[in-house]
């Protein structure tokens, strides 16, 4: 059973990994746009950070990240529960 929940947890890593890298990158497209430099700094990427956290258009963005945030906790916490009862056991 442990097994299952790694290797489940680490398919849900690989698509959060995945999510959060396209977020960033757009995130960082939209920055380049508003600065027109290939390195628009801290202040235009911050900017961007919370027009993200903050933004209608980024609204299913965000929500698929919290969701496979929370689902890779759960699994985190469900790996520690069977792990502790294995070695309790």
């Amino acid at each position: 059973m442990m097994m299952a929940v790694l290797a489940v947890q680490g398919i849900v890593f690989a698509i959060w990994a995945y999510w959060m890298f396209r977020c960033l990158f757009l995130l960082r497209r939209a920055a380049i746009a508003e600065t027109g430099r290939g390195y628009p700094g801290l202040r235009a990427t911050l900017r961007q950070f919370g027009l993200f956290a903050r933004s209608d258009q980024h609204q299913a963005d965000r929500r698929v990240l919290v969701v496979l945030t929370l689902v890779l906790l759960g699994l985190t916490l469900a790996f520690a529960l069977l792990a502790s009862q294995a070695g309790a056991g």
